[in-house]
């Protein structure tokens, strides 16, 4: 049968707090406090067996408590977690603008939607219709949120810095995470095969592509889409 406990003023926190890297954000963002989560359990030393330390308000079955990332987790300060682990939303901006092409003015329309990760542009679809620009950001939030990197974990650029990647077979390593695009600067390993790094893997001969791998070849670095099936993610 599982075993249950409470946290007490009694309890020593450092034995039973397991730390979670999600990057939890509580509030507007004008008034945005970040949090830290914990899973709270301790190993029963005679059989093995996880013992969960409940929440003692309410009756919520549940072992994930939080507290204020700038605090040291106390018996005053954790609180119940049931919330988002990283927040994921969509902002649609629908726009007129003035067209002059060949003497002739017209006014157009344009929209995008910016897909947000609290609170903060992570990358943004360009698209004429806003039913087209949603439904895709709800696919990619979706990707974003499994994806091998990871995005939901707080300060999760700076930790994707330095992985090992493999780019068109080719081992690689990460340089940086841009902001707002949801990209990758990646750069070959010493040694590679830079010639294959740098190759188009796209089965067109379009000219504006080949300009960007020769000139990303040239500054042995190149800008990657998070989301390109180019990329193989686990390279020891």
């Amino acid at each position: 049968m599982e075993k249950i406990k409470f946290i007490t003023e009694d309890t020593d926190l450092k034995k039973v707090l397991h730390p979670l890297n999600w990057d939890i954000r509580m509030g507007d963002e004008e008034n945005a406090e970040d949090y830290k989560a914990f899973f709270v359990y301790e190993e029963d030393p005679e059989t093995g067996e996880c013992i969960y330390y409940n929440h003692t308000i309410g009756g919520h079955n549940d072992y994930t408590w939080c507290c204020p990332r700038d605090e040291e987790p106390s018996f005053e300060n954790l609180v119940a977690f049931d919330g988002w682990p990283c927040r994921w939303d969509f902002a649609v901006h629908e726009r007129n603008y003035w067209r002059n092409k060949w003497d002739e003015i017209s006014m157009e329309r344009s929209c995008s939607v910016d897909i947000m990760r609290n609170g903060e542009v992570f990358n943004t679809i360009c698209c004429r219709d806003a039913f087209y620009g949603i439904a895709k950001a709800q696919v990619l939030i979706e990707e974003y949120k499994e994806h091998s990197l990871p995005l939901n974990e707080y300060d999760y650029k700076n930790k994707v810095v330095g992985r090992k990647i493999r780019y068109n077979g080719v081992p690689g390593e990460i340089v940086r995470f841009c902001d707002g695009s949801a990209s990758v600067v990646i750069r070959p390993l010493p040694g590679a095969d830079r010639d294959k790094f740098f190759s188009n893997p796209h089965k067109t001969e379009d000219e504006y592509i080949e300009d960007f791998y020769e000139e990303a070849k040239q500054f042995n670095e190149m800008h990657v889409d998070i989301m390109s099936k180019h990329i193989w993610w686990f390279e020891d």
